[in-house]
C-alpha cells in the first residue's frame, strides 16, 4: 500500500513538474510558437524538424497539437501541413524520457532551489519564468525518485511481479495498458516516465516497456480529439489524422519488437 502512494505521489509531483515546466516555457515563447507555426509550415521538412525541437522544448505535444487545431479552425493553417508537425512531435515528445532517465541524484534539489530563487528573489518577468522552468525540473526528477523507489519494494510482492511479467510477455497488453494510462494521465511523457523508473526498478521487461510505450504513442491522441470535438469539421480532420498516424505507426513497429529489443539490449552490452 505504501509502495502504491508513493507511485502515486511521485506521478502526481511529476504531472506537477511537467505543467510547471511547461508553464514556464510557454510564458516565455509561448506568443512566439503561433508566429514560429505560420513561418515553417509551407515546408514539410521544415515543420517536421519545428515540431520535433517545439515538443521537446515545451515538453507538451498536447499543446502543440492544440495549438495547430485552433489555427486549422481559424482557417489559418491546413491539415496537410500539420500533418509534417504532427511527425516531428513523435520525436520531440521522446526528450522526456531521455531527460528523466540520466542519474542527476542530488542535483534534482539544486534545480529546485536555484527555481526558487529566481522565483523569490528575482522581481522581473521573465526571470520568473525561468525560476517556473528549473523548479519544474527538479520537481520532475523529484517525483521520478519516488516512482522508482517505491517500484522496487513493489515488484517484491507477487502479483504486482506476475502482472508486470505478463506485460512483459504480451505486447498486446503492453500497448493497451500504455493507451489507457495516458488516455487518464493526459501525458504520454507521465507514462513513458513512468515506464523508465520501471526500467531503473528491473520491474519490467524491454519488450513490455517497449509496448507500454507504444500504446502512450495512441493514448496521447485523446487530448487532440477533444479539443477538436466542438470545432469545425477540418479541425477534426486534424485530430483523426493524428489518430491514423499513430495508431499505423504502432501497427507498423508492433512486429518488429522482439528484434528491436534484441538489438537494445546487444547494444547495452558495448
Amino acid at each position: 500500500m505504501v509502495g502504491l502512494v508513493q507511485i502515486l505521489g511521485g506521478l502526481a509531483l511529476f504531472l506537477f513538474g511537467i505543467n510547471m515546466l511547461s508553464s514556464g516555457i510557454e510564458k516565455l515563447a509561448g506568443n512566439q510558437i503561433q508566429k514560429w507555426l505560420d513561418k515553417v509550415t509551407n515546408n514539410r521538412v521544415k515543420s517536421a524538424v519545428f515540431g520535433s525541437v517545439a515538443t521537446a522544448l515545451v515538453q507538451s505535444s498536447s499543446l502543440i497539437m492544440v495549438t495547430m487545431i485552433g489555427l486549422i479552425n481559424a482557417n489559418l493553417m491546413t491539415v496537410e501541413q500539420a500533418i509534417s508537425v504532427m511527425l516531428g512531435q513523435e520525436i520531440g515528445t521522446t526528450m522526456t524520457a531521455q531527460i528523466v532517465s540520466f542519474p542527476v541524484g542530488d542535483f534534482r534539489l539544486i534545480f529546485i532551489i536555484a527555481g526558487l530563487i529566481f522565483l523569490e528573489f528575482f522581481p522581473k518577468r521573465d526571470w520568473k519564468k525561468f525560476g517556473e522552468i528549473l523548479m519544474g525540473l527538479g520537481i520532475i526528477f523529484v517525483g521520478m525518485g519516488y516512482m522508482s523507489s517505491a517500484l522496487d519494494s513493489l515488484i517484491e510482492i507477487t502479483w504486482v511481479a506476475n502482472a508486470l511479467l505478463l506485460l512483459g510477455k504480451s505486447t498486446w497488453l503492453g500497448v493497451l495498458a500504455g493507451t489507457v494510462l495516458t488516455a487518464i494521465t493526459q501525458s504520454s511523457s507521465a507514462v513513458s516516465s513512468l515506464v523508465v523508473a520501471m526500467g531503473l526498478s528491473q520491474a519490467i521487461p524491454l519488450k513490455g516497456a517497449i509496448g507500454i510505450i507504444l500504446g502512450a504513442n495512441i493514448g496521447t491522441c485523446i487530448t487532440g480529439l477533444i479539443a477538436s470535438l466542438k470545432l469545425s469539421p477540418t479541425a477534426r480532420q486534424a485530430s483523426i489524422a493524428q489518430i491514423i498516424i499513430n495508431i499505423s505507426g504502432v501497427m507498423i513497429f508492433l512486429p518488429f519488437i522482439t528484434p528491436f529489443a534484441n538489438l537494445i539490449q546487444a547494444l547495452q552490452r558495448y
